[in-house]
C-alpha cells in the first residue's frame, strides 16, 4: 500500500519522500493540469511498470518533468527557441519535444524527449528531491478520462505504487500543450494556443 501524504505535509516528510523517489518507486502527485503518475527517469523497472499500470502502448512515449531549466538542459538540448518558450511559459503547461542528451538512458523509449517544468510547486519539489527528472504522465488508464478526484486516484493506484501526494480534488484543467520545437508544430493541443507560441518565438 502506498505511503499517502497530504500536499501540506511535503516539507515535513521531505526526507522520506526523497528516499522513496530515489529508490525508484512510483508516485502519484498533483500537477497544474491533473494528477500525474511518475518515477525517476533512470529506473527502467518503474518506467516499464508505468506503461503496464496505465495499459499504455510502448509506441506512445512518456513525457518528463524537471525542476528547473538547468535540470532540463542536462537531459535535453535546450535550443535558443526552446529557451524563449521556457521564459514565456514555464513553469507551466507547455511540454517541449527536444533532442535528448546522453544522460537519458539508452533504453528510454523515443528518439526525442518531451519535457517541461511544471507550474505545480509540489511536482517541482519531487524532482528536486529525486535529483533528476521524473516521468510525468496523467494518472489514469490510457484512453480513459484524466483523474482530478483523489478518490479515483486512490481506488486505481493505492495498492500498486509507493507514494501518493494528496492535494484533494483538483480543478478541471486542459492538459499541457506539446510542441515540437524543431518542426515548429503542435503535437497535442492544450492550454497554450499555437498563436501564443508563435508570438513568443518571434520576439
Amino acid at each position: 500500500m502506498a505511503l499517502t501524504i497530504k500536499e501540506t505535509e511535503v516539507e515535513e516528510y521531505a526526507a522520506e519522500i526523497e528516499k522513496t523517489m530515489k529508490s525508484g518507486k512510483i508516485a502519484v502527485y498533483p500537477t497544474e493540469t491533473c494528477y500525474g503518475i511518475g518515477c525517476i527517469i533512470s529506473s527502467r523497472a518503474s518506467v516499464d511498470r508505468i506503461f503496464h499500470l496505465k495499459k499504455r502502448p510502448r509506441s506512445n512515449p512518456l513525457p518528463v518533468i524537471a525542476a528547473s531549466l538547468e535540470m532540463m538542459d542536462k537531459y535535453a538540448v535546450v535550443t535558443s527557441a526552446a529557451e524563449k518558450l521556457f521564459n514565456a511559459f514555464m513553469p507551466g503547461p507547455l511540454t517541449l519535444l527536444l533532442d535528448r542528451r546522453r544522460t537519458v538512458p539508452e533504453w528510454f523509449p523515443g528518439e526525442k524527449i518531451g519535457i517541461r517544468v511544471p507550474g505545480n510547486e509540489t511536482a517541482r519539489k519531487l524532482c528536486k528531491l529525486a535529483g533528476e527528472p521524473l516521468i510525468s504522465t496523467s494518472a489514469n488508464i490510457s484512453g480513459e478520462r484524466q483523474f482530478y478526484e483523489i478518490k479515483q486516484v486512490m481506488k486505481t493506484f493505492e495498492r500498486k505504487i509507493g507514494l501518493i501526494i494528496d492535494a484533494g480534488d483538483l480543478p478541471y484543467n486542459t492538459p499541457s500543450t506539446i510542441y515540437d520545437v524543431e518542426h515548429k508544430r503542435i503535437l497535442r493541443k492544450g492550454k497554450i494556443p499555437v498563436k501564443e507560441i508563435e508570438e513568443a518565438l518571434s520576439k
